[in-house]
């Protein structure tokens, strides 16, 4: 990483609480499963950072989960962004990511089936589950649309509102510079005061040496007027001493 790249780094593991190399390498493992280059260091880590403060979970637990469970992931149609959101969220709520996500693609494959959008079947599983008679036909549906091994599990996540796609409506643009904004609201007043003398030491520092640069050739050409002066001062008798 560059220099304002390793800066930006520096920031992301100060506001998230993280080590800064194992930040780096969670963010090197992210990318490549994600087939993003360096040049997106800035917004990986800013959609890590602001999934991490809307769910609370920390951004080491969501960086292994979007590794590891990208391509099931992407096979959904999901962002980077919505992705790193859905986990945070699934974490949040306490379920189990790999579960969820394997029970979303046999759903996303029943849905078109019959020309519809995850979100769209979801939706609507939702509606049939509300007017269903009974647990038993509400089993029923969810088997039917997520598989006999995850239909209860899937089931009692809906019933609970703790699975929607319908808030995942988010894009780069939302999570641009997160990471920069959260470190300057982490400064206190001192540690602004700090940056803005260092940044006034280096401008007085700059401006200093064009002076320098300027007057020099006229202080040179000064100087033997200058040493002039003082041998005449220096050659003038000594005034006598006043007696008291």
């Amino acid at each position: 990483f560059g220099s304002v790249l390793s800066e930006y780094l520096l920031k992301y593991a100060e506001i998230t609480d993280s080590d800064v190399t194992t930040s780096a390498l969670n963010a090197k493992q992210v990318m490549g499963a994600w087939n993003r280059d360096s040049s997106q260091l800035s917004s990986t880590l800013d959609t890590l950072a602001y999934a991490a403060q809307k769910s609370g979970v920390d951004v080491g637990t969501l960086s292994a989960n979007l590794t590891t469970q990208a391509p099931i992931l992407n096979s959904l149609g999901l962002s980077y962004e919505q992705s790193a959101l859905l986990l945070g969220k699934l974490s949040q709520s306490g379920l189990e990511s790999s579960k969820v996500l394997t029970a979303m693609t046999k759903a996303q494959a029943n849905f078109a089936k019959d020309g519809k959008t995850l979100q769209d079947g979801l939706t609507e599983l939702k509606d049939k589950l509300s007017s269903a008679k009974g647990e038993t036909e509400k089993l029923t549906l969810a088997n039917e649309i997520f598989g006999n091994k995850n239909g209860a599990y899937m089931l009692k996540a809906l019933q609970e509102n703790k699975i929607s796609l319908e808030d995942l409506q988010i894009s780069a643009k939302d999570t641009s510079d997160v990471v920069s904004k959260t470190f300057k609201a982490t400064l206190d007043p001192i540690d602004e005061q700090q940056k803005l003398t260092n940044a006034s030491k280096q401008a007085m520092a700059e401006l200093g040496g064009e002076i320098s640069a300027v007057l020099a050739p006229i202080i040179q050409q000064l100087v033997p007027f200058i040493k002039t002066l003082i041998d005449g001062f220096n050659a003038m008798p000594t005034p006598p001493n006043t007696p008291n």
